[in-house]
């Protein structure tokens, strides 16, 4: 249990697969034609890190800036890209990267080996704790 938090808990998973990095969940948004959007415009959907590297979304220039500074980065390691990401697991089989989305999001663009430490904050949410979970709800 964490000190103040009753009812919640941390789960660390480990990994080095592209799959399971791009099905974490971003705090990023768009609308359905692809412009970028803030969590409560109307018609905003969350992005997964796939389809946030992936789709034809039309990031700010400082967001596209960082992301494509990270992926050349990335790509001249020699050693898989190592990812530290806390997420918030909302449901089963949906967990939300509360740090580190522009780092996870180049790491899948640029399509490099990864090695993925996941920690995973569980327990009873309600929307009042962030605004935009009622995306993941």
């Amino acid at each position: 249990m964490l000190d103040g938090m009753d009812g919640f808990a941390v789960d660390e998973h480990f990994g080095s697969s592209q799959e399971l990095l791009g099905e974490l969940c971003t705090v990023w948004y768009a609308t359905r034609a692809g412009d970028q959007a803030e969590w409560n415009d109307p018609g905003a959907v969350f992005k997964r890190v796939r389809e946030a590297a992936c789709e034809p979304v039309t990031w700010d220039p400082e967001r596209r800036r960082k992301l494509d500074a990270l992926v050349r980065g990335f790509r001249d390691q020699r050693e898989p890209v190592q990812l530290v990401l806390p997420v918030l697991r909302v449901v089963p089989g949906r967990e939300v990267v509360l740090d580190g989305t522009h780092r996870a999001v180049a790491a899948y663009r640029a399509g490099v080996p990864v090695t993925l430490f996941v920690f995973a904050l569980h327990g009873p949410l309600r929307p009042a704790m962030l605004p935009d979970i009622v995306h993941h709800l």
